[in-house]
């Protein structure tokens, strides 16, 4: 699949990439779970593109975006708040999952306007209190098994061939549809001279996995949901493992949702934390039925100088397979 890549300046001198994944009809900006890229979703994306222009961001410290000076987490929204501005994409739709969830609710409450509706897959929206149980409380017991595991992934392989063999018969990927986990291959590895290196760092990703409290964006976050205006729909699986973060997130999220002046909450049966990359045609399809078109024309309509144009709006793009 052919996709476009752009540059985009954030705070800290940070270049994220934006990749143009296609499609007609407004913006859908596409934002992965924590260690995970946008083009692991392309089979999902392929489903929406029908109805909308979709933009991948990879986060900082993930795939092609890098790292920054000081802690990543501190500014995943604010970096999706500037690529929606300097994109002209303000006033689209987003879509996020995990981390991705949290950045794109984070993006709106900074630039209010950002988008019109964004719709989630488990979001990492947390009330600060859960924090006051302690970290060896049970309730932490999956993130914290997670975060040990991740911190211990390795990064290096002879082959694309070798991380498939190693990839294939593990939880999570071992849930993976096949289309998800050959473009996870396909896309979350980089060609080095020995073999191929996985883009994200495991430290990068294990770091987002428990936020200390000294650094936990959710003491401003979760305080001001009620202050979305634009409709916030959560999906979530009901599928719980020991490693699986689901049953940690259900404790936050379905509450999170009644904090959203305009939140809904929707179960999807059987799917698990990784669940866009599970069964995409049913999230797909989800995302699909949560989406309001009309919110879109209402914003563009206010404000016309927020339609993006995909042909205009790519600053240092270059064509990428």
């Amino acid at each position: 699949m052919r996709t476009q890549l752009s540059r985009v300046p954030c705070e800290g001198g940070v270049q994220l990439a934006v990749h143009l994944l296609g499609g007609n009809g407004p913006p859908l900006v596409v934002l992965a779970a924590n260690g995970f890229i946008p083009k692991a979703y392309l089979p999902l994306v392929t489903l929406l593109k029908a109805h909308f222009t979709c933009y991948g961001v990879d986060l900082r410290g993930h795939g092609d975006s890098p790292s920054g000076p000081g802690t990543d987490l501190l500014y995943h929204g604010s970096d999706v708040a500037t690529v929606v501005q300097k994109l002209g994409l303000r006033g689209g739709y987003a879509f996020g999952h995990c981390l991705g969830g949290y950045a794109a609710v984070h993006a709106e409450l900074l630039q209010p306007g950002s988008f019109c509706q964004i719709i989630t897959y488990e979001p990492i929206l947390y009330h600060m209190n859960s924090h006051d149980v302690g970290w060896d409380h049970p309730r932490w017991k999956a993130p914290t098994l997670l975060q040990k595991a991740v911190s211990r992934r390795q990064r290096y392989f002879k082959s694309r061939q070798e991380v498939r063999q190693r990839l294939a018969g593990r939880p999570p990927w071992n849930r993976f549809c096949q289309e998800s986990l050959d473009m996870y291959i396909e896309h979350g590895f980089r060609d080095v001279s020995d073999g191929v290196e996985l883009k994200t760092n495991p430290a990068v990703v294990a770091a987002g996995m428990l936020w200390p409290p000294h650094l936990d964006p959710m003491h401003t976050v979760y305080p001001a949901l009620g202050k979305v205006q634009c409709p916030v729909s959560i999906l979530a699986g009901t599928d719980v493992s020991a490693t699986n973060p689901t049953e940690f997130v259900a404790l936050f999220i379905e509450e999170a949702t009644q904090h959203f002046s305009k939140g809904r909450f929707e179960r999807l049966e059987g799917l698990q934390h990784l669940g866009p990359m599970e069964d995409p045609a049913r999230v797909a399809a989800r995302i699909l039925s949560h989406a309001d078109k009309a919110l879109y024309k209402r914003c563009s309509s206010m404000a016309p100088s927020r339609q993006h144009s995909p042909a205009s709006s790519q600053p240092q793009a270059q064509s990428r397979l």
